[in-house]
């Protein structure tokens, strides 16, 4: 990009040069002279930002026509369930941390603003063959729209000493619960839409794991310090993770999930909270 604006930098100033020896008219007023010239350096101007806007204005068509296309649009899918299984760590680590200081602190706005999920470079709706398939897009879509507003009112509730703890709690779980049924929901989309209704359904739970147990290994191996207060692990048996996603290991997932609980409650590197709390004013 800077060598494109470069050139068109050069362009402009011979352009200038050209214009200026072609206006150097010697018979007129000198104020007429000045005003012919600025005026010819206003063009070049407009024409220079003219050149790098259309040259970004490329550069965008060529990354969006790049996302168009199945393949990408099944990473970015899968990318995505990469995003919620974190999302549901973070989600469990702050009702461990806001438990154990008795609802009388919530977590830094930013560690849900990171939670949200972006739809901007998803565009199934390329690619769909039916109705059904059209419908379950849409669906999806508004699923997704209706968990980043969530996310908002939630960030709200936490913040707010007047917001009684069992709606807190209420919170706490729906948290929880998006995350795992937004990637049941991603899962379906991917069979649907990606694959096809007639490809078997471990094509994607494959994918999923993969992605799921590399980011468990990753983020156990990190430094850090681990949390030191005992919680609750968790241990729903009756979610999509445990009971379809890794029905035959659920085990081994539910110990990885709660050691990435415990280090994501813990400290980093340096010493710091991972999930800062922020205590709450007193009413």
């Amino acid at each position: 990009m800077i060598h494109h604006f470069l050139s068109a930098a050069r362009s402009a100033t011979e352009h200038l040069e050209q214009i200026a020896e072609n206006t150097a008219f010697t018979w007129l007023p000198a104020k007429a002279t000045l005003t012919i010239s600025i005026l010819a350096f206003i063009a070049g101007v407009i024409s220079t930002i003219y050149t790098i806007c259309t040259f970004i204005s490329q550069k965008k068509t060529e990354r969006n026509t790049g996302l168009l296309n199945m393949s990408e649009q099944r990473r970015l899918l899968i990318e995505m369930i990469r995003h919620l299984y974190r999302n549901m760590v973070v989600s469990y680590s702050i009702a461990v941390k806001m438990k154990a200081k008795n609802f009388m602190a919530y977590p830094s706005e930013e560690h849900l603003k990171k939670m949200s999920v972006e739809l901007g470079d998803i565009h199934l709706n390329l690619f769909y063959r039916s109705d059904k398939e059209h419908q379950e897009i849409n669906k999806f879509y508004m699923e997704v729209r209706n968990y980043n507003m969530e996310l908002d009112v939630i960030c709200d509730h936490f913040r707010n000493p007047y917001i009684d703890t069992e709606t807190k709690e209420r919170d706490l779980r729906t948290l929880c619960f998006k995350c795992d049924y937004l990637t049941m929901r991603i899962i379906t989309i991917l069979n649907l839409v990606v694959w096809g209704e007639n490809q078997a359904t471990q094509n994607c739970f494959q994918e999923a794991r993969d992605i799921i147990e590399k980011e468990i290994k990753e983020k156990n191996s990190m430094p850090g310090i681990a949390y030191t207060k005992n919680f609750k692990p968790y241990d729903n048996q009756n979610s999509f993770y445990a009971k379809e996603l890794f029905a035959n290991d659920t085990e081994n997932f539910l110990n990885g999930f709660n050691e990435n609980v415990n280090h994501e409650c813990g400290t980093n590197s340096e010493g710091a909270e991972k999930i800062h709390m922020i205590t709450l004013r007193q009413r």
